[in-house]
């Protein structure tokens, strides 16, 4: 016999925004690190650009790196 769970797969309206907030906030942080990327290692853009990024935002150092990583692929 198998038992299943119902997950609420509809997002509540406060759930919405932050989601919108923090799509808002991590595409500006991209297109700034992309600005500043200028061909540079994925370790010389996070040396140049983490300190600002992290007094800037409210993301945590993982999403942080994280952008930062995609940037450089």
């Amino acid at each position: 016999m198998q038992r299943a769970i119902l997950l609420q797969t509809d997002a509540t309206k406060s759930k919405q925004n932050v989601l919108k907030e923090f799509s808002r906030e991590a595409t500006e942080l991209a297109n700034s690190l992309l600005k500043a990327r200028k061909s540079r290692s994925l370790m010389d853009l996070h040396r140049t650009t983490y300190s600002a990024s992290k007094k800037n935002t409210s993301f945590c150092s993982q999403v942080i790196c994280d952008i930062e990583s995609h940037l450089t692929c």
